[in-house]
């Protein structure tokens, strides 16, 4: 047993980095969303008093600037105008009339100039539409230096008192214009973002520190020593205890864990105890599959260690090929004519779902639930018919994901065949020697293999060409792809989407109807060569094929023709984009 010592975990792969990154995550975007609402909130109240007030404090310099307006007292509004912008919190003041030229400002350089409303970019806001209203109005916009401004531009109605000098047709002489600078209020909204940012980043460390401390001393260091106790374990000590302290998931878990200890000790003591001569059966097959190049010449030396160390009098060893047939590869204790008829029914057995019977009839009712075990992997007892054939066991032999055949047992010697322990033995036997028998397998048919399928194709569509030149002819070469194989891959499985795949094959090649070579090229492409079959032609005949499939298939394919679309057959596969 290999000495695993190494129970090191990177931090960044542990749960409690994964569970500290998600609370991170979580409460970053959380608080975010919130102190990102707060500060707007802020600022939204902020400006609200900051234009109530700008408006009231235009609305006292308006008033005190109407007597001096009356009296047509110009120094005394001039000189209101200059108080008033001495004001730190005035930027700048202007008493502008009608048409924009200024009466009276802050920068007496300013009075007599005409402002232009539409090109001013703090002007324009107001004077986009051609009469703007006459109601006091404020904006908020920035200097060329950055500086964010608030302007009041407040009307001077035309009162009764000033038609002494103004036309009594005007609604509005004038206008009051004071710039405010909001350079207290930005920087209170600045202040509160950086309160609220420091306090999230005090919010998200605390709760991350505090979280791993919990997580730590209630399921880290539990799970710290359980860890231990299972390198112990897997180190080969079966008498590590985990105390088991309260009675939360952890404290269960280690509960399981002692009874899972408890149960593999005493398994192994039975073994021992019991079952040393199987055992020792189970390895001596395995060695000789590990020793030997070909599962044909291990097959008797196999059934000769079930014989001498199980005492199994009567079995079968049986091969399942790819098409559906089984193939017998040895037998001991029977007749030669019992083992070919045993070899029959399970062919029947596992051909049953296909055959033209109606399912109504018990036997092959019965069939079908015995193939459905065999398909399970599952050791079971299947009945005979009484006159032939007494029940037997049958012991699938499962890996790489297939079902590469069965041992059939048929008499033990002094043991009962519906004995419970005998069908665990079996499936230990079974599971023990199916992976080297798998590669037995493989390491067969590379021997038998000259040349692998897709050069065979190849070679096959090189001997139509051939044979089409001759008669000056035509060829197309079709390629149908499951689109959609990836998915139904991880839907049902690799082996069930491979089946889907085969099934489509048959059921195109019963479809098209015309002289043609089918081939399956790789595990979600079929290729179908129609000799003297030009590429429209071919095209409708895959569309009519291509609708027989249905299912949960999703076709799509390409073709090509000899000798428009290329004269060989790698320019034929490369033309419907299938590149090898």
């Amino acid at each position: 047993m290999a000495d695993r010592t190494d129970t090191g975990i990177k931090f960044t792969r542990s749960i409690g980095f994964k569970m500290a990154a998600a609370l991170s995550i979580g409460l970053f975007a959380v608080i975010s969303v919130f102190s990102h609402m707060e500060v707007k909130m802020t600022e939204k109240r902020l400006m609200k008093m900051a234009l109530t007030e700008a408006t009231k404090a235009s609305g006292s310099i308006k008033s005190s600037l109407e007597h001096a307006m009356l009296a047509a007292n110009m120094d005394t509004i001039q000189a209101v105008v200059s108080a008033v912008g001495q004001e730190t919190m005035v930027e700048d003041i202007k008493i502008m009339d009608i048409n924009g030229r200024v009466k009276w400002a802050r920068n007496r350089l300013e009075i007599g100039s005409t402002l232009d409303r539409t090109r001013i970019k703090s002007c324009s806001v107001c004077h986009k539409v051609s009469v703007p209203a006459r109601g006091s109005l404020s904006i908020v916009f920035e200097k060329d230096d950055g500086t964010r401004i608030l302007r009041n531009v407040t009307p001077i109605d035309n009162k009764k008192e000033c038609w002494s000098c103004h036309s009594a047709e005007r609604k509005v002489i004038g206008k009051l214009l004071v710039d405010f600078t909001i350079k207290d209020t930005d920087a209170m909204v600045s202040e509160s973002r950086k309160m609220l940012i420091f306090s999230a980043a005090a919010t998200i460390l605390s709760a991350v520190l505090i979280g791993m401390i919990v997580f730590s001393r209630l399921v880290g260091n539990p799970l710290g020593r359980l860890f231990s106790k299972v390198q112990e374990v897997a180190n080969g000590n079966l008498d590590a205890v985990v105390e088991v302290k309260g009675r939360d998931e952890i404290a269960l878990l280690g509960s399981f864990f002692n009874d899972m200890v408890h149960g593999i000790k005493t398994y192994i003591d039975i073994m021992e105890k019991e079952h040393v001569n199987e055992r020792m059966t189970i390895f001596n097959v395995c060695e000789i599959l590990k020793r030997t190049d070909s599962v044909n010449e291990a097959v008797n030396l196999i059934l000769n260690a079930l014989n001498i160390g199980l005492n199994i009098e009567e079995c079968t060893v049986l091969i399942l090929k790819d098409n559906g047939k089984v193939e017998l590869n040895g037998f001991i204790g029977l007749p030669e004519d019992k083992a070919h008829f045993i070899k029959d029914y399970m062919e029947t057995v596992f051909e049953v779902a296909s055959m033209q019977v109606s399912h109504e009839y018990e036997d092959v009712t019965c069939m079908k639930d015995e193939r459905d075990k065999f398909m399970k992997d599952e050791v079971f007892v299947a009945p005979g018919d009484g006159t032939e054939l007494n029940d037997f066991i049958i012991a699938p032999l499962k890996a790489g994901n297939r079902i590469l055949g069965a041992i059939t047992v048929h008499r033990i010697k002094d043991k009962d065949l519906h004995a419970g322990d005998i069908k665990s033995l079996l499936s230990i036997v079974a599971t023990a020697i199916a992976p080297y028998f798998h590669i037995g397998l493989c390491l067969d048919e590379r021997k038998t293999m000259k040349v692998s399928p897709f050069r065979a194709f190849m070679g096959l569509i090189g001997e139509h060409i051939n044979r089409v030149e001759e008669y000056q002819g035509t060829l197309s070469l079709a390629v149908l792809q499951v689109e959609n194989y990836s998915e139904l891959s991880g839907k049902i499985g690799v082996e069930g989407a491979s089946e889907k795949v085969q099934d489509a094959g048959v059921s195109l090649s019963s479809a098209i109807g015309k002289v043609h070579d089918i081939t399956r090229i790789s595990e979600d492409s079929i290729a179908i060569i129609l000799p003297m079959i030009d590429k429209t032609e071919a095209s409708e005949i895959i569309d009519r094929a291509a609708a027989e499939i249905g299912g949960d298939l999703v076709p799509a394919y390409k073709i090509a023709s000899y000798p428009e679309d290329g004269e060989t057959p790698e320019r034929l596969m490369h033309k419907v984009g299938f590149n090898r």
